[in-house]
């Protein structure tokens, strides 16, 4: 398979999750992915800015990448 794309066990290792919440995140439409036929894939590209976007989402809303709040004066 070309390594750009994958699967959802390849999805899940990028992501460091279990294959269980890739499927779940996928149907809830909360990560970006492409059913074909009756199987998930994944764009390796669009998953890491994915990543990137929930990243400066947490910085903007005052949370770090461990999940906590920052402190706010």
């Amino acid at each position: 398979m070309d390594d750009r794309i994958l699967d959802v066990c390849g999805a899940a290792e990028l992501l460091n999750v279990s294959s269980d919440t890739v499927y779940r995140l996928a149907r809830e439409a909360a990560i970006p992915a492409r059913k074909v036929g009756r199987q998930w894939r994944f764009s390796k590209v669009a998953l890491l800015a994915w990543l990137g976007d929930d990243a400066s989402a947490r910085a903007t809303e005052g949370t770090v990448a461990t999940g906590s709040k920052a402190s706010v004066p």
